[in-house]
């Protein structure tokens, strides 16, 4: 969604994207290739579902953003592998 004000100027873009966490993995262009979008990653689902590019203001958001979405994508995984050994 892009909301536009009276001057047509882009004052805000929001876009909302689902990507199931579990296998997913982080994509980041190798660091210092890219000058154009330093701080950028995307996540990609198992089912090929992807965000898309993110940029992050700076690298100290950008570590912070990749820990807590590897966090979750290693929990859950975790999980899967203790739900499937249970029920073997």
């Amino acid at each position: 969604m892009v909301l536009l004000n009276t001057y047509s100027e882009l004052t805000h873009v929001l876009l909302v994207s689902t990507v199931p966490l579990m296998m997913a993995y982080v994509t980041r262009y190798i660091f210092g290739t890219d000058k154009l979008r330093p701080n950028a990653f995307e996540v990609r689902g198992l089912n090929g579902v992807s965000t898309g590019i993110i940029h992050c203001d700076d690298a100290a958001i950008l570590s912070q953003w990749l820990k807590y979405i590897t966090d979750n994508i290693v929990g859950l995984t975790n999980l899967q592998v203790l739900i499937q050994t249970h029920l073997d």
